[in-house]
This record gives structure tokens, C-alpha cells and sequence, in this order.
């Protein structure tokens, strides 16, 4: 189907876009393919698929230091242009057919999620047309609301206007920050798995869990309550990108005291982020490169967004030792 000309016409022409990730394919266990909204077609492949595809790629797995490296099942993440002409373009193409044979020969189905939207932002249906024999579910994006009553609300608002409004900065301030942020992420944490004993500071039995969660660097509001949206499935960049807005607005109006976004990746997904690389272009400005996922290197593919008013807010992000971040 992304193979086809009527494709890349259809959706990827004229500033729209598609994003794909493959279901239940671990990266390190299966081959995979995700599609970007840039039109590139990302497949991970095993050494034998790779060589038989005859197109040069990049090794997979180099986030990961060197000692844990497998030394065999070496993969590689080929990158297909699907807006080239070789794949848009209306004439016949050997290079295209070349590829799509040995991909229908070598890859083994694959369950996906997909998505598409227009240029101005908006989501669009997919009609799949001579690949109509393709089995397909629609899956509706609902959201899911719950609120936790009588629990200890921190005033993150206020502790953060205190602390930026000092005119010098203390040598003990840098200390103060990380350690509120670390306690601010706990406690999202906490909001996020709906642990409500934690939240209303009820002490838990010490054989189970020690962890209490509590921020002790905010002054907190007891009794109040705390709303949560969630959604589930394939949540496209623009999606984000509202839901982040709005959350901001919200903010700036004075309908909320703070609102926190956190998103989580999907976890077998192969690259994620877009980041600065070492290379410049030949303008002296550094390209853009992607930011590989595994699960040695870059495994926490989860942000959350702490936002405050008079514009101001935190990217909070759990990383590990071999993570890499711009």
C-alpha cells in the first residue's frame, strides 16, 4: 500500500502527512517499518532481508555501548523516500518494483496503526482502494476523564514565581530546582497511575513500599481535587500539538493554576525525538537527525510537560545512562 504511486499522491502530496508504527514488533526480537510524516518509510531489517533489499542503510543499535552490542542478528534500518520520484512518480519504476518484491517476500505481516492528516492540521479518512481486501479497524480516539478527590494539591505555580522572581540566584538555587522537578515528576507519576492512597497521604504498608511521593518542597492544598483526560492509540504530532495549546491557554486565562501534559511513546517503536546531529549543512547549521530507540539506549520514550503561567514551562524526562538528549 505505502509503496504505491496513488499513495504518495493521495496523501503525502501537497503538505500532508501519514504516520504508521508497527504493533506488537519488538525491535530487538522482529523486523519492523514505521512511516514518518516526512514520507519516509523507516524499515528494520535482519542482516539476510538487508542484503537480499540491495538499498544501503544504518546499522541498528549504535545508541547502546559497545560491550552490549549483539555480536550476532545484526539489524538495519533502511530509509525509503516515498515523495522521490521513484516511488510517486507516475511511470514505471524497476527500482520500486525491485523493492516492493522483495519486501512481499521477506517481511512477514505486520499489525499496524495508521493515521493521516491534510495540510492544514486536520485528520482525514483513509480510503485504502485495490488494497480494500486489507483487513482494518477503525479506532475512534475517546477521551477518558477521571478526577481524584481530597487529595494534597501541590502549588507548583507559586513555589516556581517565587523562585524565578529572585533577582540573584543563590549558589543553593540550582540544588533547589532539580530537586522540586524530581518531586514534581513523582508526584505526575502518581496522578498518572491513579494511586489515590498516595495522593490523599495515606501511609502505605512499609512491606509493600516505602515510596510516599510526597513533594516537600511545595506548600500543598488539602481537600482539593485533580481532573485527568487521557487518551489512548496513535496520537499524531498535531493532535499533541492541540491538546498542548489548549492546556496552555487554559493557563494563561486563569481557568487553571498549572497543567501538566505527559505523553508516552510507544515502546518498540525503533527511532524517536528529532535532535540536533553532528553534521551541518552546507548553510553551517546543524541537520536534523533521528534519535534511535531501544531499550538499552534511549528506552524511555515518555515526556511530560509541566506548564505554568506567564508562559512558562518544564520538559521533564526520565533518563538513563546511555540516553541520549538535545
Amino acid at each position: 500500500m505505502f509503496l504505491s504511486p496513488a499513495f504518495a499522491r493521495e496523501y503525502l502530496a501537497d503538505g500532508g502527512a501519514v504516520f504508521m508504527v508497527a504493533r506488537d514488533a519488538a525491535a530487538d526480537a522482529a523486523q519492523s517499518a514505521m512511516l514518518l510524516p516526512s514520507g519516509q518509510l523507516l524499515l528494520l531489517l535482519d542482516a539476510h532481508t538487508y542484503q537480499q533489499l540491495g538499498v544501503v542503510g544504518e546499522k541498528f543499535g549504535r545508541a547502546a555501548p559497545a560491550t552490549c552490542r549483539p555480536s550476532r542478528g545484526q539489524k538495519y534500518v533502511v530509509t525509503l523516500d516515498l515523495t522521490s520520484p521513484a516511488f510517486a512518480g507516475e511511470g514505471a519504476s524497476a527500482f520500486r518494483d525491485r523493492v516492493r518484491q522483495s519486501l512481499s517476500s521477506k517481511l512477514e505481516d505486520l499489525d499496524m496503526l495508521v493515521c493521516a492528516y491534510n495540510a492544514r492540521g486536520s485528520a482525514r479518512t483513509m480510503l485504502f482502494g485495490d488494497d480494500d481486501t486489507v483487513p482494518r479497524t477503525r479506532v475512534e480516539l475517546n477521551a477518558e476523564m477521571t478526577t481524584l478527590s481530597e487529595v494534597f494539591l501541590p502549588k507548583f505555580y507559586a513555589f516556581y514565581a517565587q523562585l524565578g522572581g529572585k533577582e540573584e540566584r543563590g549558589e543553593h538555587d540550582g540544588d533547589t530546582l532539580r530537586t522540586s522537578l524530581q518531586e514534581a515528576y513523582d508526584w505526575l507519576a502518581l496522578v498518572a497511575c491513579r494511586l489515590t492512597d498516595l495522593l490523599q497521604r495515606r501511609k502505605p504498608e512499609e512491606y509493600v513500599s516505602t515510596f510516599t511521593g510526597v513533594p516537600d518542597s511545595f506548600e500543598c492544598e488539602a481537600g482539593s481535587d485533580v481532573s485527568t483526560v487521557r487518551w489512548r492509540g496513535l496520537l499524531a504530532a498535531p493532535f499533541c500539538a492541540t491538546v498542548v495549546e489548549k492546556v496552555q491557554r487554559a493557563v494563561k486565562n486563569g481557568e487553571l493554576p498549572w497543567g501538566a501534559v505527559t505523553v508516552w511513546g510507544f515502546p518498540d517503536v525503533f527511532v524517536s525525538w528529532l535532535q540536533p546531529g553532528k553534521t551541518k549543512s552546507k548553510k553551517g547549521k546543524s541537520e536534523l537527525q533521528r534519535r534511535e530507540h531501544g531499550y538499552l539506549g534511549n528506552g524511555s520514550n515518555n515526556y511530560t510537560l509541566l506548564i505554568l503561567p506567564n508562559e512558562e514551562y518544564f520538559m521533564l524526562q526520565a533518563l538513563g545512562p546511555h540516553d541520549a538528549t538535545a
